[in-house]
């Protein structure tokens, strides 16, 4: 049986990031995808993110 459903079409996605490690207690990461799609009639999805990521007050490594 040949499925006509949108969900099952062929695709896929490409996600590259780079991390920045600002300091020991925060690192900054980009990350672009791009997601090609049968269903979308193969126009491509972009798509850009930004994270920060912090460590506050005590941890393993350090006493505060």
């Amino acid at each position: 049986a040949q499925f006509t459903d949108d969900l099952r079409s062929e695709r896929y996605r490409v996600s590259p990031n780079i991390s920045w490690s600002t300091s020991e207690f925060s690192r900054l990461r980009v990350q672009y995808n791009v997601d090609f799609a049968e269903s979308r009639r193969n126009e491509a999805l972009h798509g850009v993110f930004l994270q920060w990521s912090f460590a506050l007050g005590e941890h393993g490594a350090h006493r505060f």
